[in-house]
C-alpha cells in the first residue's frame, strides 16, 4: 500500500499486536475461510472501547499488494474495521458475519435458506453492485472483479455483505461503458469468458459472475465441480434453461416453496446475465435490481396467499398423485385449453377432504378412485387459485360442487374439483325428450328442492348472513346430477360476494343465457336476489315441461322463450297442457290410490310457486325461503300416496284402535295440541295386551297431515333405547293415527321440582337424552340426520326404570348427511323458553338449535323449574341461568334439595359448564351432542365415585391451573417453545416458596391421543425416577379439561433443534450421548422408555441431557430382566430394553450425521463416513470415531439379542470419551464433568499452551 494511501486511512490502522491477540496468534482453530488471496481468521478485538467479533483476512504476499480496499459503507457491503500493514503482514479486518459465506451455507447447510430468503440475499447483493457502479457522492465507479458466493458474507439475520475487494478497478463515472484493460482475474466458474477475448473487464464482467451466483442460489450447486468432470454450472444452467428443463436442477428443498411467476422472473434475469455477448446482458445493474425485487415481491405475495390457505391444509394433495392420475399431464386426459389454465379429467386416488385420509399406507384395493377435474393454472395462477378456492370453501354447501383439493408445489398451481357426473347435466335430459322418463316427478321435485336450498343459502346464509353470493349463471346447464340424483350447482367461479346492504347498488355485466334473464335486469343491469328467483322460475318450468327454455318450440312463439309462453298459458288456464306428457301419464296411472289426489295437489302447488317466481314486478316474487317451503309441500303431497304400501307392515285396523282407546274417550286423553290429540289405551297385539299411546292427527288441517307424515318417516326408521318406539299406524277413513309405546312415568316436566328425583337419576336422564340427540345427529349406515326442532321437558318421557325416551317429532326435519352443515328453513319455533334465539333472527335451524334447547332442559333439571313460568318476574330460565353462571352465583337458583344434600362440587362444575356452553349465542360455539355425552358422563362419574387412585397418589404434586396460566402469561404465543403430537410446550416462571423458578409446561392435547393413561404414566414414572439425566418433575394440573405436566426448564430446548447446528461441537455431542446412555442404563433396571428420540431429550444450561416423555413407558418385574435382555424368543420387541437400545442407536446416528435420518433409495447402502459433517470430522479423533461407529452399528442390529445392553454402551462411550479427551489434550473424567463451557475453556488453554 502506498505511503499516500496509508496516510489517507491512518485512522483505520490497527497494530499487528492487536490482531495477533484477537486471533490467538493466527491459530489454526481460528481459520474460517481459505480464499484465493489468503486465509481468514475469526477473532475478538477491542475496538473503540468495545469487544467486537472480527474477520481478519491475511493477504498472501505472493499475490502482491493489489489495489486499495474499497473502504465505503453500504448496508450490503462488509463493514471495514481497519487494516494492518507492518512486518510484511497485510491484513484487512472486517466485522465478522455470523453465518460465514453464502458458499459455505449452500455447500454444508442448504436447507437453512428458504426461497424468499435466497431472493432477499440476491436483492441485497444486486443493490451493493448498483452502489459500486454508481453513487452520486462519488465521481468514480468500481468494478468488483471478484463476485462469487464465497465473497458474499451473511450476518446473523442472513443479510448479505459483499466482500472480497482484492482486485477492484476504479473507473471514471463518465467512462463506465469502456473496457478496462487488465489481465484475466477471477475464479474458475465465475469468470466472464469475454475477458479473455476483450483483454479487459467492464461492469458486465461482474454481471456475468453475479449471474453464476444467481444460479448457485437457485440450484444449490457450486459454480465449479471438479468431482463431476470439471462441470461449470453456468454452461449447465444455460443448457437446462434453453431446453425448458430448469426444474430438473432446482434444489429440491426450495422447489415446492416457489411462486411460479417468481421463478420465471428470477430465472429469466439470471439467464440474461450469462449471455455470451456482453451487449446482450442487462444494460444497467438497476434493471437487475428491479427484476429481482419483482421476483421477491411475487414470492412474498405468493407466500401470503399460500398462508391464507393454511386453514385448508386438509385439502392439499401431493403433486405426485396428480402426475400419476394424468400420466404427467398427458394429452389423453386434457379436456380443454383456456388462456390461463388447462383442464384435465382423470381418476384420482381419493382423499377424504374432511379428515385427509391419505392414500399412503393403503394398498390399491383399499384406495378409492374418484373422477375429478384438474385445473392446471398457467403463470400467475396462484392468485386465481386462491380467489376461486376461497369462494368455493366460503360457500360450503352440499349442493355446490366444492374442491376436492389443491396443489401448490413444484411451481405448479392446481385445483382439483370434486365433480360427479354419473347422471350428467340436467340440460342433457331436457334436450333429449326420449330420456325424460328417467326423471320421475318425485326426482324432479327433489332436484328443484336441492337447487332452491342452494340459492337460499347463497342469498342469506353464507357466513351468518353477513354476506351473500351473486351467482349469474342459473340455468339447467349449470346443474349436474350425481349418482344419487342429488343436484349440484357448478361454475361458481364468476360469482361475487357482497355484503347484504350492497345488493341493490352492484352492477353486473356478466349474465347467463337470454332465455333465463330477468326483464328487470335488462333495464337496470343490477343483479339481485329477485333476478336469481326469476331465472330459477325458468328452470322450474323447464323441469315441469321437459324442455329447455330456448327450445325452438317456445322461440317460435316468443323470442323470450319458455318464460313468456308459460306466463301466457298460466293466465289463459292452459298451463297443464304444457306439462311433460311423462308426468301426466304418471298422474293418471296412480290417481286411484286414494280419494284425494295428492299428485294433483303436488302439481298445482309446484305450478303456482313457479309462476310467482316469474312475476314481472320484482317485489311480487317470493323469497327463496318461501320457494323452498312450497316445493317441500309439493313433495309431501307426492309422498302421501305411498303410505298404504310403504308402511303396510305397520298398519293397525281402525277398529282395534277405537277399542283400545274406548272410542277415543275423553278420560283417556293425555294431552291436546292444535294439530293432534293424544290418548292412552290398551291394545291387543299379537295375543298380548299392551299399554299404548295413540296420536290422532286432525286431517281437516293441512298441518295435521304434514305432521303425521313427518312422525311416521322419522320413527319408522329410527331405533334407539332413548327414543320412543313406534308400534304401528292407522290410515283409513280419513283417520291418521300413530301408535307408540306407553312410558310408565310420564314426562320429565312432572318431576323437575320433585325432591325424590335424585341427582344421580337426573344425570342419567340427561345422559339418555344426550345419547338420543347424538344418535339423531349421526348413526353409521344412515345417510341422513334428524333435527328435532322442539326439545323440551314435556316431550322427554320416562319409562318404568326412569330411562329417558325422546318423543315429539311432529316438526322435526330430515337432513341428508352431506347437508349436515346446512341450515334448514323452519317456520315453527318450538316451545316458549326453549327455542334457539337464532331461529327468530334467521328463520332457520341447524342441529345446534337442538343443542340450545337441550341446554335449557339441563338447567330445568338443575334448578327444578320450567323454562318459562308465566307470572314470575324471571319468567325465562335461560337468561337467568346464564346470568348466575357468569357471576358465580349459580347456587342461588339450584334446586335446594340438590344444593344442600346431594350434588358434589366437581360434578356440578362439569355439568353446569356443559349446560352453559349449550346456550352460547353463536351456534358454532355450542358443543356437539357426542361431546355433551362425554361431559355428562364425567359429571356422573365424578358424582358416583371418589377421586381416582392416581390422583390421590400424586395429590402432593398438584399445581392449580390458575398458577400455571399466570406463569405462562395465559399460554402466550411468545412463550411457546415446542409443538408436536403431544400438544404444546411453554416456558414460564412459577412462584414456589416465595421464589420464581423457570418451568417447562407441557400442555397435553386429547385431540392427539393423549389420554388419562399416558398422562398418569408420565407423572408416575418421573415421580419415582431420580437421576441427573432424567428431567425433574415439579408437578401437574388436571383441571378444566386441561392436562399439564410441569418440569424443570431446560434452557437450551430439545436436542432435535441442535442436530444441524455447526456450533455444537463433537466434544459436546459425545457428552450428550454419554448422558443419555447413563439415563437409559439407570431406568433399564425395571423400566422401558419405549419412545426415545432427539425430541425427548432436553438440554440444560450446561448442555447436560435430560430424558423425558415417559407417557408410553412400561415397568417390568425384576424376574423378567434376564429374559428381556437375552431371550431370542420374547414375543413383543417393543416390550424389551433392546427396543430402547435400537432407538438410542438412531439417536447416535442423528448426532453423528447432524440431522434426522432420511429414507434412502432401495438397495442404496449408506456409509457413515460419507455423511458425517466435514466440520465435525475435523474435530474427531480417528480411533474415537471408529469405536463410536461400532456402537451405532451394534445398536442398530436387526436382531435384538445382538444389540448390547445400555450398561455395555455406557462403558464403550466412556472409552470413546477418553480417546477424544486425549486427542484434545484434556484431562477429564467423564464421571466428574462440570459443564461444557468450562471444558471448552480448558481446550482453548491447552491449545494456547501448545502453540507457545
Amino acid at each position: 500500500m502506498t505511503t499516500t494511501t496509508i496516510a489517507k486511512f491512518a485512522h483505520l490502522q490497527i497494530p499487528l499486536e492487536d490482531v495477533l491477540k484477537a486471533t490467538d496468534n493466527f491459530h489454526f482453530h481460528k481459520i474460517i475461510r481459505h480464499g484465493g488471496l489468503g486465509l481468514t481468521y475469526r477473532g475478538v478485538l477491542l475496538h473503540s472501547g468495545n469487544w467486537i467479533e472480527i474477520a481478519a483476512e491475511r493477504l498472501d504476499s505472493k499475490h502482491g499488494q493489489g489495489d486499495d480496499e474499497f473502504w465505503t459503507e453500504h448496508p450490503n457491503i462488509v463493514s471495514i474495521v481497519g487494516f494492518c500493514d507492518e512486518e510484511d503482514e497485510k491484513i484487512i479486518v472486517t466485522r465478522y458475519a455470523a453465518n460465514e459465506s453464502l458458499q459455505e451455507l449452500l455447500d454444508f447447510n442448504p436447507g437453512l435458506l428458504t426461497w424468499s430468503q435466497r431472493l432477499k440475499i440476491c436483492v441485497g447483493v444486486a443493490r451493493a453492485l448498483s452502489y459500486l457502479y454508481y453513487d452520486k457522492s462519488r465521481d468514480y465507479s468500481v468494478i468488483h472483479g471478484n463476485i462469487k458466493s464465497s465473497t458474499i458474507l451473511l450476518d446473523e439475520n442472513l443479510k448479505p455483505k459483499l466482500s472480497g475487494f482484492k482486485v477492484p478497478i476504479k473507473q471514471s463515472a463518465n467512462r463506465v461503458e469502456q473496457v478496462i484493460h487488465s489481465k484475466p482475474v477471477g475464479t474458475t466458474g465465475y469468470m466472464d469468458p469475454e475477458i479473455e477475448k476483450n483483454k479487459g473487464v467492464t461492469h458486465k464482467s461482474d454481471i456475468f459472475s453475479f449471474g453464476v451466483v444467481l444460479f448457485e442460489i437457485l440450484c444449490g450447486m457450486l459454480a465449479f465441480n471438479s468431482h463431476d468432470g470439471n462441470r461449470l454450472l453456468a454452461r449447465w444452467a444455460i443448457d437446462h434453461y434453453e431446453n425448458g428443463k430448469l426444474h430438473d436442477i432446482i434444489h429440491p428443498y426450495i422447489r415446492n416453496q416457489m411462486s411460479q411467476l417468481s421463478l420465471v422472473v428470477y430465472s429469466k434475469t439470471a439467464y440474461s446475465c450469462l449471455k455470451q455477448m456482453q451487449t446482450e446482458r442487462p444494460p444497467h445493474i438497476i434493471d437487475i435490481v428491479d427484476e429481482l425485487e419483482r421476483a421477491l415481491t411475487l414470492q412474498l405475495r405468493h407466500e401470503n396467499r399460500v398462508n391464507n390457505l393454511e386453514h385448508l391444509e386438509f385439502l392439499r394433495i401431493p403433486m405426485r398423485y396428480i402426475i400419476l392420475a394424468t400420466n404427467n399431464f398427458s394429452m389423453r386426459y386434457k379436456t380443454a385449453d383456456r388462456r390461463d389454465y388447462t383442464l384435465y379429467k382423470a381418476e384420482l386416488d381419493y382423499f377424504d377432504k374432511e379428515n385427509l385420509l391419505s392414500v399412503e399406507g393403503k394398498n390399491k384395493r383399499e384406495r378409492q378412485k374418484k373422477t375429478v377435474f384438474i385445473t392446471r393454472y398457467l403463470y400467475g395462477g396462484e392468485e386465481r387459485l386462491v380467489t376461486k378456492i376461497e369462494m368455493l370453501t366460503s360457500v360450503r354447501h352440499p349442493n355446490i360442487v366444492t374442491p376436492l383439493g389443491f396443489c401448490v408445489e413444484c411451481s405448479e398451481v392446481i385445483l382439483v374439483t370434486d365433480i360427479n357426473l354419473s347422471n350428467r347435466y340436467l340440460a342433457r335430459y331436457l334436450e333429449n325428450h326420449m330420456s325424460m322418463h328417467i326423471l320421475t316427478w318425485e326426482k324432479r321435485l327433489k332436484i328443484c328442492i336441492d337447487v332452491a336450498h342452494t340459492l337460499n343459502y347463497l342469498h342469506s346464509e353464507v357466513e351468518h348472513q353477513m354476506m351473500m353470493i351473486m351467482y349469474p349463471e342459473i340455468n339447467s346447464r349449470n346443474i349436474v346430477l350425481d349418482e344419487n340424483w342429488v343436484a349440484k350447482i357448478i361454475d361458481l367461479e364468476h360469482s361475487i360476494a357482497l355484503a347484504q346492504d350492497q345488493e341493490d347498488n352492484h352492477y353486473f355485466n356478466r349474465i347467463g343465457k337470454p332465455s333465463y334473464k330477468d326483464p328487470e335486469y335488462t333495464k337496470t343491469h343490477k343483479l339481485n336476489k329477485e333476478s336469481h328467483i326469476y331465472s330459477f322460475g325458468v328452470v322450474l318450468f323447464e323441469i315441469l315441461c321437459g324442455r329447455l327454455a330456448y327450445d325452438p318450440i317456445y322461440l317460435e312463439e316468443s323470442d323470450k322463450g319458455l318464460a313468456h309462453v308459460t306466463r301466457q298459458s298460466f293466465c289463459n288456464g292452459t298451463i297443464e297442457d304444457m306439462v311433460d306428457p311423462t308426468i301426466n301419464k304418471e298422474i293418471r296411472e296412480n290417481n286411484f290410490v286414494i280419494n284425494k289426489g295428492p299428485n294433483k295437489d303436488s302439481l298445482h302447488t309446484f305450478i303456482k310457486i313457479a309462476y310467482q317466481c316469474l312475476s314481472e314486478a320484482q317485489d311480487q316474487r317470493p323469497t327463496m325461503k318461501v320457494v323452498v317451503k312450497e316445493l317441500q309441500k309439493a313433495l309431501f303431497f307426492q309422498n302421501m300416496e305411498s303410505i298404504p304400501t310403504k308402511f303396510a307392515s305397520l298398519q293397525i285396523p281402525l277398529e282395534d284402535v277405537v277399542k283400545a282407546t274406548n272410542d277415543f274417550h275423553h278420560d283417556n286423553i293425555i294431552r291436546h295440541s292444535g294439530f293432534c290429540t293424544t290418548y292412552k289405551g290398551r291394545l291387543l297385539l299379537s295375543g298380548r295386551l299392551m299399554k299404548i299411546v295413540a296420536q290422532r292427527f286432525d286431517c281437516m288441517q293441512e298441518e295435521g297431515e304434514l305432521k303425521f307424515m313427518t312422525v311416521i318417516s322419522v320413527l319408522s326408521k329410527l331405533k334407539h333405547k332413548n327414543l320412543v318406539s313406534i308400534i304401528g299406524i292407522c290410515y283409513e277413513k280419513d283417520e291418521k293415527i300413530i301408535i307408540t309405546t306407553y312410558e310408565a312415568n310420564g314426562s320429565l316436566s312432572q318431576y323437575l321440582s320433585d325432591p325424590n328425583l335424585t341427582w344421580t337419576q337426573r344425570l342419567k336422564i340427561c345422559l339418555g337424552v344426550a345419547r338420543a340427540l347424538s344418535y339423531l345427529r349421526y348413526d353409521e349406515g344412515r345417510d341422513y340426520a334428524i333435527i328435532h326442532c322442539n326439545i323440551n321437558s314435556d316431550i322427554i318421557l320416562l319409562d318404568k326404570n326412569w330411562e329417558a325416551k325422546l318423543s315429539g317429532f311432529e316438526i322435526s326435519i330430515k337432513q341428508l348427511a352431506y347437508h349436515d352443515h346446512q341450515v334448514c328453513l323452519c317456520e315453527h319455533i318450538g316451545t316458549v323458553g326453549c327455542t334457539d334465539p337464532a331461529i327468530e333472527n334467521t328463520g332457520s335451524v341447524t342441529h345446534k338449535s337442538d343443542i340450545y334447547s337441550f341446554g335449557v332442559v339441563l338447567f330445568e333439571i338443575l334448578c327444578g323449574r320450567k323454562a318459562f313460568i308465566e307470572n314470575e318476574a324471571n319468567r325465562f330460565l335461560a337468561p337467568l341461568a346464564k346470568y348466575h353462571y357468569e357471576n358465580g352465583t349459580l347456587q342461588d337458583i339450584i334446586h335446594p334439595n340438590l344444593w344442600n344434600n346431594q350434588i358434589s362440587s366437581l360434578s356440578l362444575d362439569k355439568y353446569s359448564k356443559v349446560a352453559y356452553s349449550c346456550l352460547e349465542e353463536e351456534r358454532a360455539h355450542r358443543p356437539e351432542a357426542k361431546n355433551i355425552v362425554g361431559e355428562l358422563m364425567k359429571a356422573l362419574q365424578s358424582h358416583l365415585r371418589p377421586e381416582n387412585l392416581a390422583y390421590n397418589q400424586f395429590a402432593h404434586l398438584e399445581i392449580q391451573l390458575e398458577e400455571i396460566v399466570s406463569a405462562t402469561n395465559n399460554f402466550a404465543p411468545e412463550n411457546l417453545i415446542a409443538e408436536g403430537g403431544f400438544g404444546k410446550a411453554y416456558k414460564g416462571q412459577l412462584r414456589r416458596s416465595g421464589q420464581l423458578i423457570d418451568i417447562y409446561a407441557r400442555r397435553l392435547d386429547d385431540e392427539y391421543g393423549q389420554g388419562d393413561n399416558q398422562f398418569w404414566t408420565e407423572i408416575s414414572m418421573l415421580s419415582s425416577l431420580q437421576h441427573e439425566n432424567i428431567i425433574t418433575l415439579f408437578g401437574f394440573s388436571d383441571e378444566d379439561d386441561e392436562k399439564i405436566i410441569i418440569y424443570e426448564h431446560a434452557i437450551h430446548g430439545s436436542l432435535d433443534q441442535h442436530l444441524s447446528d455447526p456450533n455444537l461441537t463433537w466434544f459436546q455431542r459425545l457428552k450428550i450421548c454419554l448422558g443419555v446412555a447413563r439415563g437409559l442404563s439407570y431406568i433399564h433396571y425395571d423400566v422401558i422408555h419405549c419412545d426415545i428420540d432427539s425430541s425427548k431429550i432436553v438440554l440444560d444450561k450446561d448442555w447436560e441431557p435430560k430424558i423425558f416423555g415417559f407417557e408410553h413407558s412400561t415397568k417390568y418385574p425384576q424376574s423378567w430382566r434376564h429374559r428381556l435382555l437375552f431371550s431370542h424368543n420374547f414375543y413383543n420387541p417393543n416390550m424389551t430394553p433392546k427396543y430402547d437400545v435400537y432407538c438410542f442407536g438412531v439417536l447416535l446416528f442423528e448426532i453423528l450425521y447432524g440431522k434426522k435420518p432420511m429414507k434412502t433409495e432401495d438397495g442404496v447402502k449408506v456409509e457413515l463416513d460419507d455423511i458425517i459433517n466435514p466440520k465435525l470430522r475435523k474435530q474427531m479423533d480417528r480411533q474415537s470415531l471408529g469405536d463410536f461407529k461400532k456402537i451405532v452399528y451394534n445398536c442398530l442390529s436387526e436382531y435384538p439379542v445382538q444389540r448390547p445392553t445400555m450398561d455395555d454402551i455406557v462403558k464403550k462411550l466412556e472409552d470413546v470419551w477418553e480417546l477424544q479427551c486425549q486427542h484434545e489434550n484434556i484431562e477429564h473424567s467423564p464421571s466428574t464433568d462440570e459443564g461444557t463451557s468450562s471444558n471448552l475453556l480448558k481446550v482453548d488453554e491447552m491449545d494456547e499452551d501448545s502453540t507457545k
